[in-house]
């Protein structure tokens, strides 16, 4: 790309997914960033985050997958406030837990102690 004159840009912060940082062969800049808008609505729409959490086989697993991916999928804008504005460290404890490792010990007890696993965890 490089060779070719493709690259628009060399500012680092427009290197997120967002932006459109060169030139495609087919594409406009508006076509391709409209269609990666839809499709991140699309796949990150509340339905496909539950489904998606549902999948994981303890309550606690279930239950961080679906903050950890609705938390940052539908609140980046608000994480991009925080990290731009240096708030993030007092969100430090909050994104520790959440991303914290589940311990298969904790997903199989959960699992012993389930009396019908295709019951729903949110009512």
């Amino acid at each position: 790309m490089e060779e070719q004159g493709r690259i628009t840009t060399r500012n680092w912060d427009l290197y997120d997914t967002r932006h459109v940082v060169y030139k495609t062969k087919k594409l406009s800049a508006s076509e391709l960033e409209e269609g990666y808008n839809w499709a991140y609505k699309d796949f990150y729409r509340w339905t496909n985050i539950f489904r998606a959490s549902m999948k994981h086989d303890s309550v606690k697993h279930k239950t961080k997958h679906f903050m950890y991916s609705g938390g940052w999928k539908k609140f980046e804008a608000v994480w991009n406030l925080l990290i731009k504005t240096e708030g993030l460290s007092n969100m430090l404890p909050l994104l520790e837990s959440v991303l914290a490792k589940v311990n298969r010990n904790e997903r199989r007890q959960e699992k012993s102690t389930c009396t019908n696993p295709h019951e729903p965890i949110f009512q």
